[in-house]
This record gives C-alpha cells, sequence and structure tokens, in this order.
C-alpha cells in the first residue's frame, strides 16, 4: 500500500484546519494524539478509533489519571468529544473523508488490515472492542497499557517531525519498541471465542506498568500460541518504558527504569 508523508496527507491537514477554526487547543491536542498514537495518514476507520480510544481513556482516567496528566493526555478526552460530537459528523466527512466512517464490515472484516495494518499496528487495535459487555472493561484496560507503552514509546524514540515526515512501510517502532505482534495480539484477545475470552478474563488488569508485566510473565496460558502472544505484549512494554529486571529479595524479579 502506498503511504505518504502525514505533512502532505489531505485527511490530516482537512482535518487539523477544521480543528484550528473550533480552537487552537483542541487542534494542539489532535496534533499530539495524532503523532503518539501513529495514526494512519489516510484517517480511515477513524470515528471508530476516536470511539474507542475515548472509552479507553476515560478507563484509564479513573484509575490512573496521573498517568494521563504526566503525557498530556488528558487534553485528548475533549478533542475526541469534539470529533465525536454529533453535529461534527457531516464537517469531518467533508473536511477528511468519507474513509473516517469506515468499520467493521458485515463479514467482520477489519477496516484497516490490508491497507497499512503493519505499518499502523496501534492504530489497527484502536478499531477493536469486545462484543461482550461483561469483558469490555477488561479489554479496554488492556487496550489502556498498551495505548500509555505506544504514547510512551513515541515520545522515547519518535519527534513531532519526524511523524510528519515519515513515508517508511513499516513502523516508526521497528528496532525500538516494536508494538505489532502486541497489537495482534491484543486484537486476537477481543473475539468472542472462549479461549480468547478464558486469556483475557486471566490476565490481573492492575497496577502500574511493571506490575502488569511482571504479572504477565506469571502467567500460564494453555498454549504455546497464547504464551507467545503474552509475551509478545511484556516485550513491548519493557521495550516502551525501558524497564529492567532486577532480582529481588526474594529470589524473583522486579521491572524498574534503568538509572
Amino acid at each position: 500500500m502506498q503511504i505518504i508523508e502525514t505533512r502532505h496527507s489531505p485527511a490530516h491537514k482537512g482535518l487539523l484546519k477544521l480543528a484550528r477554526a473550533s480552537g487552537i487547543a483542541i487542534a494542539k491536542a489532535l496534533q499530539h494524539m495524532l503523532w503518539r498514537i501513529d495514526a494512519h495518514w489516510t484517517l480511515g476507520a477513524f470515528l471508530l478509533v476516536c470511539t474507542n480510544l475515548r472509552e479507553v481513556l476515560r478507563r484509564v482516567e479513573e484509575k490512573y489519571p496521573a498517568e494521563l496528566q504526566a503525557r498530556k493526555m488528558d487534553a485528548w478526552l475533549p478533542a475526541l468529544d469534539w470529533v465525536l460530537a454529533p453535529e461534527q459528523k457531516h464537517p469531518l466527512i467533508v473536511s477528511v473523508g468519507r474513509q473516517v466512517e469506515l468499520d467493521f464490515d458485515k463479514d467482520e472484516h477489519h477496516p484497516i488490515l490490508g491497507v497499512g495494518a503493519e505499518r499502523y499496528a496501534l492504530y489497527t487495535a484502536l478499531c477493536n472492542s469486545h462484543p461482550r459487555p461483561e469483558l469490555s472493561v477488561a479489554y479496554q484496560s488492556l487496550q489502556g497499557y498498551l495505548l500509555i507503552a505506544h504514547v510512551e514509546a513515541m515520545g522515547r524514540f519518535t519527534t513531532y517531525k519526524q511523524y510528519r515526515n515519515y513515508d517508511g512501510q513499516s513502523g516508526m517502532l521497528v528496532g525500538k519498541a516494536d508494538p505489532l505482534l502486541a497489537m495482534r495480539a491484543v486484537r486476537y484477545l477481543s473475539k468472542a471465542d472462549p479461549v480468547p475470552e478464558f486469556l483475557l478474563e486471566s490476565l490481573s488488569l492492575e497496577g502500574t506498568a511493571g506490575e502488569f508485566v511482571e504479572a504477565l510473565s506469571r502467567a500460564r496460558p494453555t498454549s504455546d500460541t497464547n504464551a507467545n502472544r503474552l509475551y509478545a505484549v511484556e516485550r513491548f512494554i519493557i521495550k516502551a518504558f525501558g524497564l529492567k529486571k532486577q532480582s529481588s529479595g526474594g529470589g524473583g524479579n522486579r521491572l524498574s527504569r534503568p538509572e
């Protein structure tokens, strides 16, 4: 699939022009959000992504508001409210394009698969939500850990200027904290199927990123394939935050940031 630089994207230009007309705060928050989630240059399925992203942010805000404030992500919520306001839909379609309305089709085909899913791994994973209400909170919590890790990694390893000028076929974090396998695992866990549902329910979705990773390392999946999925999530978060394992007094390991 052809990928062009974000700064030349008609969709991004149209969105930010529309946002600036509503106020500089909305435009700045959207600029920051588009960079840190590494948004697709076409903004395909943008309304779906924003809907799920808002729910994930609300979930994080309930328990860990400092995580959002420390990364200036608390400003994203008013921007997402603006994007998702009913009166904003028609202007968005006119300014950005009809692709913002893309969604899963009747056959449940993912709207980004085949048009940049590997390049835009987090954006693709943010299209997913869990269809069962009783598991949606757990799924959003899991997405929250991956979102914060991705935002952290984009801030550590890239700049906004690099994001605007990047037109590579591979993700910007490849070789640093590549999210692809972790995001594939998260998408798998959105399935309404006994195996991924059991795996999702078995996760301990509490505490800091380091505590979450330690819980993942203690998990005992029922298959090597699922073990590899959890390992991919674990490795991405470790690399995103620059965590390292240290020996604890009890002979185990704990995670901390390197000095």
